[in-house]
């Protein structure tokens, strides 16, 4: 019984007129191969294509005129560079050490409201680090923004927003000290311009309400508790 079964199934093996085997002919599905070779080639040449087509890297603008004056077109294509949210860690470093390298020959010509723009170029790179993870990156470029808003102790929100920036920035690396350090500078800052120079008292709330929040996050809850009663008591 299984002979005849194997029979029915097997391709059969004749003698030709000459005496030779013919060997059982076997039919080619030509649709099979050609979709094996397209599932092969297609995607490589996709690939091809998009390496074709992938546009250059746009070049980093000159944010300093050749006359050492703050060229304000050029840095606001770069603030537009900056914020873009497919930046990657690296090009944002290629930035931020471009612009270190204009501002050295520009910053003798700074004023106040130039310095507020650069250093609110610093603070779009820091924000693009924090928004990639990393901390400490985003540390150094709050920094440099720091550094320039240093230059003119004017009262200014944007002043207080990168102390903010960089006090989280801390407190996520684990550096919960120098993280409420920050953020009682800016209560302090926020203080004093409040008293001596008629700064809105509705911003010392915020920026105590913004130290209470960071305490709490550290696990200083004495400091938060400070930190409401006296936003409380204004």
């Amino acid at each position: 019984m299984s002979t005849s079964k194997q029979q029915e199934v097997s391709p059969s093996i004749e003698p030709t007129s000459s005496g030779r085997l013919r060997l059982p002919a076997f039919r080619t599905n030509h649709r099979v191969i050609c979709l094996a070779l397209f599932l092969i080639v297609a995607p490589n040449a996709v690939l091809r294509a998009q390496d074709a087509v992938a546009p250059p890297t746009p070049t980093i603008p000159n944010v300093c005129k050749a006359n050492e004056v703050l060229n304000l077109q050029q840095a606001r294509e770069l603030r537009d560079m900056i914020r873009k949210f497919d930046m990657s860690a690296d090009r944002l470093i290629e930035l931020r050490e471009n612009l270190d390298v204009s501002i050295s020959r520009c910053e003798p010509g700074l004023n106040a409201a130039t310095a507020k723009f650069v250093a609110g170029l610093y603070e779009n790179i820091g924000e693009g680090f924090s928004s990639l993870h990393s901390y400490e990156q985003a540390s150094k470029s709050f920094i440099s923004a720091e550094l320039i808003f240093s230059q003119f102790p004017y009262p200014d929100v944007g002043w207080l927003q990168t102390l903010r920036n960089h006090a989280w920035s801390e407190l996520s690396r684990g550096n919960k000290r120098d993280a409420e350090l920050l953020a009682s500078r800016q209560s302090t800052f926020a203080g004093n311009w409040v008293r001596e120079q008629g700064y809105p008292k509705q911003e010392l709330r915020v920026a105590l309400g913004f130290e209470a929040d960071l305490c709490d996050k550290s696990g200083n809850t004495e400091c938060s508790r400070d930190r409401r009663m006296e936003a409380k008591q204004l």
